[in-house]
Protein backbone atom coordinates (compact mmCIF):
# COMPACT_ATOMS: atom_id res chain seq x y z
CA UNK A 1 0.00 0.00 0.00
CA UNK A 2 2.85 2.40 0.82
CA UNK A 3 4.42 1.81 -2.58
CA UNK A 4 1.20 2.80 -4.35
CA UNK A 5 0.94 5.99 -2.28
CA UNK A 6 4.58 6.86 -3.00
CA UNK A 7 4.05 6.30 -6.73
CA UNK A 8 0.96 8.53 -6.72
CA UNK A 9 2.83 11.25 -4.79
CA UNK A 10 5.79 11.05 -7.18
CA UNK A 11 3.45 11.32 -10.17
CA UNK A 12 1.71 14.38 -8.71
CA UNK A 13 5.07 16.08 -8.06
CA UNK A 14 6.15 15.29 -11.63
CA UNK A 15 2.93 16.79 -13.05
CA UNK A 16 3.32 19.91 -10.92
CA UNK A 17 6.92 20.46 -12.03
CA UNK A 18 6.21 19.79 -15.71
CA UNK A 19 3.40 22.39 -15.75
CA UNK A 20 5.62 25.03 -14.14
CA UNK A 21 8.24 24.86 -16.90
CA UNK A 22 8.14 27.72 -19.43
CA UNK A 23 6.45 26.76 -22.69
CA UNK A 24 8.75 26.54 -25.70
CA UNK A 25 8.32 28.80 -28.72
CA UNK A 26 6.22 27.27 -31.45
CA UNK A 27 7.54 27.38 -35.03
CA UNK A 28 5.72 29.36 -37.68
CA UNK A 29 3.55 27.54 -40.21
CA UNK A 30 5.68 25.29 -42.42
CA UNK A 31 8.75 25.59 -40.23
CA UNK A 32 10.20 23.40 -37.51
CA UNK A 33 12.93 23.97 -35.00
CA UNK A 34 15.45 21.64 -33.47
CA UNK A 35 18.02 21.99 -30.75
CA UNK A 36 21.62 21.91 -31.83
CA UNK A 37 24.43 20.44 -29.77
CA UNK A 38 24.73 23.62 -27.69
CA UNK A 39 21.03 23.58 -26.73
CA UNK A 40 20.14 26.53 -28.96
CA UNK A 41 17.21 26.29 -31.36
CA UNK A 42 17.80 26.50 -35.07
CA UNK A 43 15.06 27.42 -37.53
CA UNK A 44 14.41 24.99 -40.37
CA UNK A 45 12.61 25.36 -43.69
CA UNK A 46 10.84 22.82 -45.91
CA UNK A 47 12.34 21.53 -49.18
CA UNK A 48 9.36 20.85 -51.47
CA UNK A 49 11.32 18.57 -53.81
CA UNK A 50 12.73 15.95 -51.45
CA UNK A 51 10.20 16.81 -48.71
CA UNK A 52 12.71 17.33 -45.90
CA UNK A 53 13.45 20.10 -43.42
CA UNK A 54 16.75 21.94 -43.78
CA UNK A 55 18.42 24.38 -41.38
CA UNK A 56 17.63 27.85 -42.74
CA UNK A 57 21.29 28.93 -42.54
CA UNK A 58 22.34 26.12 -44.91
CA UNK A 59 19.36 26.10 -47.30
CA UNK A 60 19.59 27.28 -50.89
CA UNK A 61 16.73 29.54 -51.95
CA UNK A 62 14.89 31.04 -54.88
CA UNK A 63 12.67 34.12 -54.67
CA UNK A 64 11.95 36.70 -52.00
CA UNK A 65 9.29 37.30 -49.34
CA UNK A 66 6.20 35.10 -49.62
CA UNK A 67 7.50 33.58 -52.88
CA UNK A 68 10.70 32.17 -51.35
CA UNK A 69 11.38 28.47 -51.88
CA UNK A 70 14.13 26.64 -49.96
CA UNK A 71 16.16 23.61 -51.00
CA UNK A 72 18.58 21.20 -49.36
CA UNK A 73 20.89 20.95 -52.38
CA UNK A 74 21.64 22.29 -55.83
CA UNK A 75 20.09 19.11 -57.30
CA UNK A 76 16.75 19.81 -55.62
CA UNK A 77 16.83 23.44 -56.73
CA UNK A 78 17.49 22.38 -60.34
CA UNK A 79 14.70 19.77 -60.24
CA UNK A 80 12.30 22.44 -58.95
CA UNK A 81 13.34 24.82 -61.76
CA UNK A 82 12.67 22.06 -64.33
CA UNK A 83 9.23 21.32 -62.87
CA UNK A 84 8.22 24.97 -62.73
CA UNK A 85 9.51 25.62 -66.09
Amino acid sequence: MRIILLLIAAYLVYRFISKRRAPEEKPRHGEKTFKGGGGEKEETVFDEVCRTYVPRDFALKIGEGENTHFFCSENCREKWKELKG
